[in-house]
């Protein structure tokens, strides 16, 4: 859904993106369980698909959109998507007019407590310290260049009490960083024009170890291999997105006992 979703609001310009979920049907499971099927649609006002290429867009690697926005993307979103709703026993079906719009839906089942009827969907009940940033104070730079993966950072870090600026990639980081000396860069790795690991390796030559931002590496590559790569050009830490606020609040606390034992050493000396 975050796909779907995402992709609706990436080529709406105007107008607007409604998510809807409908309930279908109830039957009885088991003893303990009832089988609730419910029907997930994304409509949106956007750039819509031709009929030519409504054929073609769960296929791996094929990107139909504009060319301005084929950038941000692998164009295997949509491929897994399916592939998962169809492991699940569904299947994304899509309906879309040029320069009117999109419609993606789906049908699923959901294993729900017995006699219990279709489920309320609330949004869950995070709780932010509005003063986490009086108690650590940073100056935060974030160098992503997804929109929407922008919009949830700030909004993560806004409910902290953070103002965060953003970069769109790795070059316009290292202007920033000449206009302003960051406390922490929370760097994306998949960046157009220069990526999270060539930015890493320029900020070490330019400021060196001492004069250089803390460097978090903030991205969807999970693996292990992945989080030695980044440690290894000399990034501080590693978290994987989806970002939760939580993970956010425990890298900058351990920044901040590192940066403790950094003065500390310092005045030993």
């Amino acid at each position: 859904m975050l796909n779907l979703i995402g992709n609706a609001i990436k080529f709406t310009d105007t107008g607007e993106v409604k998510f809807i979920v409908n309930f279908i049907s109830q039957t009885p499971n088991n003893e303990s369980f009832d089988l609730t099927r419910i029907k997930l649609q994304i409509i949106d006002t956007g750039v819509g698909i031709s009929p030519d290429k409504l054929t073609k867009i769960f296929l791996p690697f094929e990107q139909v959109g504009e060319n301005k926005f084929k950038s941000q993307g692998t164009g295997l979103g949509l491929a897994i998507s399916q592939k998962l709703v169809k492991m699940m026993g569904g299947e994304i079906k899509v309906s879309s007019k040029l320069s009117q719009g999109s419609i993606f839906s789906l049908e699923l089942d959901f294993l729900t407590p017995l006699n219990q009827g279709f489920p309320n969907i609330e949004e869950p009940k995070n709780k932010f310290d509005a003063n986490f940033s009086q108690k650590f104070p940073l100056r935060i730079l974030i160098a992503e260049d997804n929109i929407i993966n922008q919009k949830i950072a700030t909004k993560l870090f806004q409910k902290l009490g953070y103002q965060v600026d953003i970069a769109n990639n790795g070059v316009e980081a290292l202007k920033s960083l000449k206009q302003e000396m960051y406390d922490v860069i929370f760097m994306d790795i998949q960046m157009p024009e220069l990526d999270g690991i060539e930015t890493t390796k320029a900020i070490y030559q330019e400021w060196g170890e001492t004069n250089r931002p803390y460097i978090i590496a903030m991205t969807a590559n999970a693996m292990l291999s992945d989080r030695e790569h980044c440690l290894s050009v000399g990034m501080d830490d590693f978290i994987s997105k989806p970002v939760k606020v939580e993970v956010i609040i425990e890298s900058i606390q351990i920044l901040q006992r590192r940066r403790f034992y950094c003065r500390s050493q310092k005045s030993q000396v």
